[in-house]
């Protein structure tokens, strides 16, 4: 602790204040900013293919891709197959719009995005 005079009435007082123990807390980005747990879709937008590709860059057990609406209904909801880093979507199960995917494992939110079909 210091003190001293600044001008003839005033007064300045500084502490400092510290620990012997290291910081205990680590600090991690969220799930959803780390680059590991990104998904793409190919195409996007879906024009001419059959079939649209997830493509993740990991493998996780009980990853889910979510597809809704802009009205926010639940459309599709289907399992990244076990060990695979892929899934494939048949573009017939969806009448053209834009849609909103997400990635969960569990209630984690992994990833999400738009997904455009014409």
């Amino acid at each position: 602790m210091s003190f001293g005079l600044t001008t003839n009435d005033e007064m300045m007082l500084m502490f400092l204040q510290y620990t012997l123990e290291p910081p205990s807390a680590v600090v991690q980005t969220a799930i959803s900013d780390r680059k590991e747990f990104s998904v793409n879709v190919m195409p996007n937008p879906s024009i001419s293919s059959s079939e649209i590709l997830f493509v993740r860059d990991y493998v996780r057990k009980n990853e889910l891709i979510v597809l809704y609406n802009l009205l926010g209904e639940e459309i599709i909801t289907q399992a990244f197959p076990l060990g695979e880093k892929k899934l494939y979507l048949e573009k017939n199960l969806l009448s053209p719009g834009i849609y909103i995917y997400k990635s969960m494992a569990g209630n984690i939110l992994l990833h999400s995005g738009k997904l455009i079909v014409n």
